[in-house]
């Protein structure tokens, strides 16, 4: 039997404080092991449950527990068992991660239910430390390449479902996220949210910022706990050197990784997980030394 793990690639970027994420980690996995290391995030709870070396790299094995639903065991003819359990018990989701010193980028397992970036630098400023890091999607090479330098961004086109996570809805400081926070009142359940936003002069006849355009798209899929629900994320604009139109799309453009794991019991072990994982990174190692090398 085969099964697909599909891993995303986020370069990790220090706050003003210029801390180390391998810090960051090791501090947290040398601190209690109880309750003490875990935090609420909204109705699941967060906790890193342990950190070790892989080569040059280090793993860390984050969990998401959902302790308000009841735990039940289904079959599939259909019967169900319930199982007991207190209140501060739930179904936990692994997610595993691989950090790399070297080019400071973070792989994390693609898991629906599981814990993305945002949420471990979540976790770090919950736990009382004092780091402060941002995750941003690695592109693949040779994506920004396509962006001429005498360039004019003129569109921004977003196509997702709506998102999980209500925090997305309280990003603010720029207009794309901005407008996604005025159409939230037309989102339903199911429905597609499809934004173009035409970023012509700005007042006084100065061009928007690139840059900030760019951030903004990589903060707005970012911020999604579930990243399969995002379709299409298109930055579009014009060479007015040769007068020639380009544009980049930051779903497909991303940098992914999908690994075939052989599961010859029919269930995923951790041990299995974990050479996955290290074989994504090492797919994609030739290309993180292209852009981080």
């Amino acid at each position: 039997m085969e099964y697909w793990v599909n891993y995303n690639f986020f370069r990790v970027i220090a706050g003003e404080e210029g801390y180390d994420f391998t810090e960051a980690l090791r501090a947290v996995d040398l601190g209690p092991r109880d309750r003490a290391r875990s935090r609420e995030y909204g109705d699941t709870w967060l906790r890193l449950q342990r950190v070790f070396d892989s080569g040059d790299n280090i793993i860390g094995e984050f969990v998401r527990i959902n302790t308000h639903e009841l735990l039940e065991l289904f079959d599939i003819d259909g019967n169900s068992e319930e199982i007991e359990a207190s209140l501060e018990q739930g179904h936990g989701v692994r997610t595993l991660t691989l950090f790399s010193p070297t080019y400071s980028v973070l792989v994390t397992e693609s898991r629906r239910s599981g814990v993305t970036p945002k949420m471990i630098f979540w976790y770090f400023k919950e736990i009382g430390r004092r780091e402060s890091f941002e995750a941003e999607t690695v592109l693949r090479p040779g994506v920004f390449s396509r962006i001429p330098k005498n360039r004019r961004i003129r569109s921004f086109y977003f196509k997702a479902a709506p998102p999980e996570n209500p925090e997305v809805y309280r990003l603010r400081g720029a207009r794309i996220l901005d407008f996604l926070n005025k159409t939230k009142q037309y989102h339903r359940d199911g429905a597609l949210i499809e934004v173009k936003i035409h970023l012509g002069r700005g007042r006084g006849g100065d061009s928007l910022d690139d840059k900030e355009v760019i951030s903004d798209a990589h903060v707005l899929v970012d911020a999604y706990d579930s990243a399969e629900r995002v379709e299409k994320v298109i930055i579009a604009g014009r060479d007015e050197e040769k007068d020639e139109g380009f544009q980049i799309n930051l779903i497909e453009d991303r940098m992914r990784e999908s690994v075939t794991v052989d599961v010859p019991t029919g269930r995923l072990l951790i041990d299995e997980r974990l050479r996955a994982l290290e074989r994504a990174f090492s797919k994609q190692l030739g290309n993180l030394r292209r852009l981080f090398g």
